[in-house]
């Protein structure tokens, strides 16, 4: 079960899938996916407008930071605690919005960096 917001009319409704598609698109990188909704307590009609949060983890272990958070010095990059140690990440790209994904070992989403500290 997921959750789908129907901005257009301001509902968020309960979903279900129905159908994965077999086929992969490598220039996209994309599968089909169909969903049912499952939630009656309004009209549907064709052509709404549905947005889905789809959390999960890099399968390679890659995290997004904000870029703000990274301390890059002699073509290395670091994240620094709130202690002030450092930990080495290897930048692997933009994220998108202000992120950018690194790669660090031993390093989680639990664990705690300053956001700007360099300022």
């Amino acid at each position: 079960e997921v959750r789908l917001t129907l901005p257009d009319i301001g509902k968020t409704a309960g979903a279900k899938i129905e159908r994965v598609s077999p086929d992969f698109d490598p220039k996209t990188r994309k599968i089909n996916v169909d969903l049912e909704i499952t939630t009656n307590g309004f009209a549907f009609r064709g052509g709404l407008r549905a947005d889905m949060v789809l959390e999960m983890p890099d399968p390679g272990g890659a995290l997004l930071v904000p870029e703000s958070s990274l301390v890059t010095a002699y073509e290395e990059h670091f994240l620094i605690r709130p202690d002030g140690g450092r930990r080495r990440v290897v930048l692997l790209g933009r994220g998108g919005e202000g992120f950018v994904r690194i790669e660090a070992q031993g390093v989680g989403p639990e664990d705690r960096f300053l956001l700007n500290p360099e300022s």
